[in-house]
């Protein structure tokens, strides 16, 4: 059976998470192989948007699966840019960072080719950029697996600011034959207040004060989400660059 993006004319590369180390342990590592061509890296050798998309789809990795707590994310330091999990850096031992809050309600990833620049202040938030590829939250029934990735339909954002840094959330559902939200006044304000509490409260159970939003909160469209996501692009090729200062990541 065809894949369901080849059937709506889109097109990506063929890589294939490759699984290192034990999960639950600072060892464990997803790597992208490509069949041909060795191991490559997700924030650099994924197109921004697959072959053949319209202005409103996108390219998504997954990171962190629905209803699932272990925080892993790109590791922009070491080479091929893996998925590994996240440690809380500054505390004794840097224990393996879990989400206190609950069950993460959205598959969480991220747009490759994007960067939000932590030396550019952000004329909606006021704050400099958290220094990471732009973030999606996916709404999707089925959890995905962290190094899968496919083609999305972008429906809004969210305006994070996270710690006094820029954050953007852009919101998002799986491209496929079916219809879906298709635009974010679809999607049930139930699903959209579960996100915004999500990112207002996730880090209170850890003792943190709760996070703030650019827009008062509010779930902005389509036509932000695309503004945001091609200004994060841009940022992202002054990086690849050269034109964005030095910064100790692994660029190929």
């Amino acid at each position: 059976m065809r894949c369901t993006i080849c059937q709506l004319g889109l097109h990506l590369p063929k890589l294939v998470a490759a699984v290192q180390g034990q999960p639950d342990t600072k060892d464990w590592r997803v790597y992208f192989k490509s069949e041909h061509d060795g191991t490559k890296s997700a924030w650099h050798d994924l197109p921004l948007s697959p072959e053949g998309a319209a202005a409103n789809i996108f390219t998504f990795v997954n990171e962190i699966p629905r209803r699932s707590r272990a925080k892993f994310e790109l590791v922009k330091e070491e080479k091929y840019n893996p998925i590994m999990q996240d440690a809380f850096k500054k505390q004794p031992g840097q224990p393996l960072r879990y989400f206190t809050y609950g069950d993460v309600p959205f598959n969480y990833g991220f747009v490759p080719c994007t960067w939000e620049n932590p030396d550019h202040v952000d004329a909606d938030t006021k704050c400099r950029g958290d220094g990471d590829p732009i973030d999606v939250v996916q709404l999707a029934a089925a959890p995905s697996q962290p190094g899968d990735y496919h083609a999305v339909r972008v429906l809004g954002v969210l305006g994070l600011v996270d710690e006094g840094e820029t954050d953007w959330k852009i919101l998002a559902e799986p491209v496929t034959a079916d219809s879906g939200f298709m635009t974010i006044d679809r999607v049930p304000t139930a699903v959209k207040e579960t996100v915004v509490d999500w990112f207002r409260n996730y880090k209170t159970t850890d003792g943190k004060k709760q996070n703030e939003f650019a827009f008062s909160g509010e779930i902005r469209g389509a036509d932000d989400a695309i503004r945001i996501i091609q200004e994060c692009a841009a940022q992202y090729q002054q990086l690849v660059s050269g034109r964005a200062g030095a910064h100790r990541y692994w660029l190929r």
